[in-house]
Order: structure tokens, then sequence, then C-alpha cells
């Protein structure tokens, strides 16, 4: 008995049916590595490791003890950059009073004090310049006014730092200011209300004035150039006042002339002013009157 076959009815290989599959476990994680050789640290090691750390600090000892020692480093210039030939020879004079010594290991902050201590430093900026030589930078105080005390006169600066006590007025275009006493509890407070005073006034109002005074408890008052008139300007509004009073000074004059003093305290409402003395004797009390203006 025969049997036909026909290729096209044969059962078609299922796709991957002719390889060979093995089970794998964590196929997707790595490997893990091998844990190497531990070394044993022996007490020859040891041994090295801490004649390596004492040569290592013998070394850097003798290295330290000799940059501290040797004369090159041993500061020798001194540069002192100042605008005033007299107040750098006086720093230098402070300088050589103190030891220097080798750079490395000279603190420049007490020299630093030592110079701001002078009275026309403010600041003092010092800078090491190896091998063995410093240079300071001098911030000098500016002078701001001349001040009357009773020995005489004396320039100071803003924060009323005495800069030169002198028998005579100099002839710096400076303000003048007077009834000021440096040692004095107010002295601060009256030098602060005679800057204000100035930073409110204009540059024409300003070149007017002979002086401020400072006589008045807690009252600036001022003098103009040429009269011996003493305006009374208070604590505040002192470029208004001055204004009024250029305004109304024509009215606080009479015959004998400028009047006594001009108190402007008041100028919202009044204007107050005492006549000069009349020069008659029989006259001498009116001067002592009081006026006012509205």
């Amino acid at each position: 008995m025969s049997y036909g076959t026909n290729a096209v009815l044969h059962t078609r290989p299922r796709p991957g049916a002719g390889q060979t599959f093995h089970f794998q476990r964590n196929i997707d994680q790595p490997r893990a590595k091998k844990a190497g050789k531990k070394l044993a640290l022996r007490f020859k090691h040891i041994l090295l490791l801490f004649l390596l750390a004492v040569g290592i600090f013998y070394a850097g000892m003798k290295v330290y003890l000799h940059l501290i020692s040797t004369e090159v480093l041993r500061i020798k210039t001194v540069e002192i950059q100042s605008r005033q030939s007299r107040v750098t020879s006086e720093l230098r004079q402070l300088v050589r009073q103190r030891g220097l010594g080798n750079i490395l290991l000279f603190d420049m902050a007490p020299l630093k004090s030592l110079l701001e201590t002078h009275r026309w430093v403010k600041d003092a900026q010092i800078r090491k310049v190896f091998p063995s030589a410093l240079r300071i930078e001098i911030k000098e105080r500016e002078p701001a006014a001349w001040l009357e005390r009773q020995d005489g006169w004396a320039l100071i600066d803003e924060e009323g730092v005495v800069l030169e006590p002198l028998p005579d007025r100099g002839q710096e275009p400076l303000p003048v200011l007077r009834g000021i006493r440096t040692y004095a509890s107010d002295y601060r407070d009256k030098l602060r209300l005679a800057w204000d005073c100035l930073a409110a006034l204009t540059d024409e109002m300003k070149a007017e004035i002979d002086c401020l005074d400072f006589s008045e408890p807690g009252c600036a008052c001022l003098f103009l150039k040429g009269t011996a008139t003493k305006i009374i300007l208070g604590r505040d509004y002192f470029q208004e006042k001055m204004r009024l009073y250029q305004e109304k000074r024509g009215l606080t004059e009479t015959e004998s002339g400028p009047a006594e003093y001009v108190d402007l305290r008041f100028f919202e409402d009044r204007i107050i002013f005492k006549p000069a003395p009349q020069p008659e004797p029989e006259q001498a009390g009116a001067s002592r009157q009081t006026k006012e203006v509205e």
C-alpha cells in the first residue's frame, strides 16, 4: 500500500525550533569581581613610615629655622608714601622706635595702630615686599576748619581731630569756628551742628561768612564779613533763615548802624533783633530795647 505526500501539507518548522536554549541564572547582573589579595602591614613597613615622617618633620624644621634667622629676610627698607614730608619724617621716627625683625614673623597690626595714633594719619595700609621691605601708604586727614581756642588757633578735620595747634590763624580759606572747647562734653555735638549748617548753605552764603559761633548752647550763630551783627540761626532751616535775613536785612539796621543781633529761631512768624547801641549816653537805654519785625 502506498501513500502520496504533498510538500505543501508538511508542517512548517516554528521559528527558533532548531535552537537550543540553556537556562542561566541572573544573566543580566554583572559578575562580582574577585577580591584582591590583602597586603599585610608588617613592622618593617610601620618603621619605614615612621622614619619618613620624622625625616619630613626634621627637614621642615630646619627650613623654618633657616628662614626666620637668615639676614636675607630681615626687614631693612621701609617706604612711606605721604603727601607731607614732615609727616613722613615723623612716621619714620615711629617706625624706628619699634623693632621690625624678620619679614615672615612681622605682625603688621601693631604697627598700623601705632601709625594711626599720629594726628595727621587717618588710615595706614602696610604691605610686605619680599624679601626685606615694607611699603606703607598713608591716607592723611583733610583740614576742615579753623578752631579758635583760648591759647590760640587749631587746624581741625571733620572728626574734630586737632591737626596743628598754632598761635595765629593761617591763610587757608577754611571756615572759622568759635565757642567750641575741644575738651567739653558737647564738642562732637557742636561740630556736627557746624557741618550741618555749612552743608545747608549755598556757596554764595558761605563766601559771606566771617565765622560760626557756638557760644550759645545748642545753637548755631554766625557773623558776616564786614559787620558785627550776630545772626542766631538755631539748629535747622539754615538756608531758609539766611534768605529771610538777606531780604529783611535793611529793616534791622537803624541810624546807629547794623543791629547788635538778629534772632531767626522763630523765623516762621517773626524776626527778633536788637538795635546797635546809640552813641549818645542819654539814648543808651533805648539801645537795649528789643524790636520785632512781623
